[in-house]
């Protein structure tokens, strides 16, 4: 049985989740599970869709467990607490978010070099772009997790966009947008609210005309807002409606100045209401070297182009003069001479990439992060080029010290949910054996970590030498 986008579905190891993208003609789906608080890639054969019928009858997501271990059962070690949680996340090398400024080590000074210049930025009123890099499976995506609940707590919004080659990649313009702003989250009030509140909220409305916003504000304004006017502005692929009276959201890839467009209108928004600023981390950024065609990194690379230079401001050195009529990949176009940008010629005026907001409306506040191993994508180079004035960071390996702060804070939550402790000079042996074995690669660490205390929990009697050396 296929499944969709938004579907509810279950997986015999992980639980109930629900499909955030498709991807492989639909043969993989992404889905988050929310009682693991994690989100993976998993092949749509192992997902069984699940009925209203059937999660009315449920009570909540309880995730299927992974093992029946008959001394667990008797022990009640498989009661599902936040730590349970934790444990069931770790042993894929994942800390689910919650978790995260718990157990993050080793990176404050990155951190707080980022976030700076994040507040400079904010100070300026103007964005900037930043890279961070490390090697695939020392902690890129984890920083980016640390980063976005830093950033939170600080006030700004923020949000999460992973790419793959397939889906959710540049060229699909309107796919990253719909991933920009469903992943939106900004904090009022210590609640954590999203894309739908910002634009429900009074205080969200804009002077300056704009061709998407201003009829979505209208319908709020007169109450007359439905579910398929907000799948129409979310961006969602599943909306087949056609509307007569609001704009189409393109699909088209030279549409990037729309959705550029879109997101600093959004940004400006956002400032309007008292959030300063609005943060986009693009995870695995790497993996879109597996583009294969030419032709289409190219397409991708005029929406990274454009956001970096919507988000800088510098539109005295991006946009301005006269476009001109050109013809690129198949079809015509507008072209800016000045930086060669392309833009849509299906709406009747080109939209600027940046929004220009006038009157009381706010200048808006964008600060792209993209996260990057560096010999992994052509785009990564091409994006130091185009970045003005640009911030790398680069992810130094944590040190001894700081993995033996993540061992005992795994030690401690191995501990909470089984009551299994270990000798202090078993301790020193077992972390010994973790850096031997697994080294800098903090995802592998962290997955043999849990394997291997489950092994000296599960085989009491078994001497540990003789235990590491069987493992």
């Amino acid at each position: 049985m296929s499944v969709g986008v938004a579907d509810r579905v279950l997986h015999k190891v992980f639980g109930l989740g629900t499909v955030t993208a498709l991807s492989n003609g639909g043969h993989d789906a992404r889905v988050h599970f929310s009682s693991l608080d994690v989100t993976l890639w998993i092949p749509t054969h192992e997902l069984r869709p699940v009925g209203i019928d059937e999660l009315a009858a449920r009570r909540g997501d309880r995730p299927a467990h992974r093992t029946e271990d008959v001394r667990l059962r008797r022990a009640g070690s498989l009661r599902f607490t936040p730590r349970r949680r934790l444990i069931e996340a770790l042993r894929l090398g994942i800390v689910p978010e919650a978790f995260v400024p718990e157990f993050t080590f080793g990176r404050d000074g990155e951190r707080d070099y980022l976030l700076e210049r994040i507040a400079g930025g904010v100070s300026n009123r103007r964005g900037r772009t930043f890279i961070v890099e490390d090697e695939y499976g020392k902690g890129k995506t984890h920083f980016l997790m640390y980063l976005r609940a830093e950033a939170l707590r600080r006030g700004y919004a923020v949000s999460f966009v992973s790419f793959d080659p397939e889906e959710v990649t540049p060229y699909r313009v309107k796919r990253v947008y719909a991933e920009a702003v469903r992943s939106l989250s900004w904090v009022r009030d210590g609640q954590l609210l999203g894309f739908r509140e910002l634009l429900s909220s009074a205080q969200a409305h804009l002077a300056t005309p704009h061709p998407y916003l201003t009829p979505f504000l209208g319908l709020r304004d007169r109450n007359r807002l439905r579910e398929h006017h907000w799948q129409w502005l979310e961006g969602d692929r599943n909306l087949r409606r056609r509307f007569v009276h609001l704009p189409a959201l393109l699909e088209d890839y030279v549409a990037s100045n729309l959705y550029c467009n879109l997101l600093t209108a959004l940004g400006s928004l956002l400032a309007r209401i008292g959030v300063p600023a609005w943060v986009l981390l693009f995870d695995e950024s790497e993996s879109l070297g597996a583009v294969q065609a030419a032709q289409l990194r190219k397409k991708g690379a005029n929406l990274l182009r454009g956001l970096i230079l919507a988000s800088s401001g510098r539109t005295d050195e991006g946009e301005g003069g006269e476009l001109i009529t050109a013809h690129a990949y198949g079809q015509d176009v507008l072209k800016n001479p000045k930086n060669g940008l392309l833009y849509s010629r299906r709406r009747r005026e080109a939209l600027p990439y940046r929004f220009k907001p006038t009157g009381a409306d706010p200048e808006p506040v964008l600060f792209p992060v993209f996260a990057f191993t560096p010999a992994g994508s052509e785009y990564h180079d091409e994006i130091l080029a185009w970045v003005p004035d640009p911030h790398v960071v680069t992810l130094p390996e944590i040190g001894r010290r700081e993995y033996r702060r993540l061992f005992h804070a795994l030690l401690a939550a191995y501990r909470e949910v089984y009551g299994v402790a270990l000798p202090p000079e078993d301790e020193v042996v077992v972390f010994d054996a973790l850096m031997e074995r697994f080294g800098p690669h903090i995802r592998s660490w962290i997955k043999g970590g849990v394997e291997l205390l489950d092994l000296l929990r599960l085989k009491p009697g078994l001497r540990l030498d003789r235990l590491l050396a069987e493992s």
